[in-house]
């Protein structure tokens, strides 16, 4: 609810940088070696595809399912 919120009252999107809080502003400032943040990007870059193998989502969205929760929603509000 509050992810919606923000960008709606400031226009900015706030990303929680949680365990990369720290280093996020050591590649900003050059602290890292270019290797470093490379191997870094690859392997932040390799996570979704990992965790698209076991995640517990199915294939495709139930697409039917959400036009029956959203339209009725949306289309009331006029």
């Amino acid at each position: 609810m509050i992810s919606g919120i923000l960008p709606q009252g400031s226009g900015a999107v706030y990303i929680d940088a949680g365990p990369y809080r720290e280093r996020l502003p050591a590649v900003r400032r050059g602290e890292l070696l270019r290797d470093e943040v490379r191997t870094w990007c690859d392997e932040l870059s390799a996570r979704p595809g990992r965790a698209l193998a076991t995640s517990p989502l199915p294939e495709h969205p139930d697409t039917t399912c959400a036009a029956s929760t959203c339209c009725p929603c949306a289309t009331s509000w006029g």
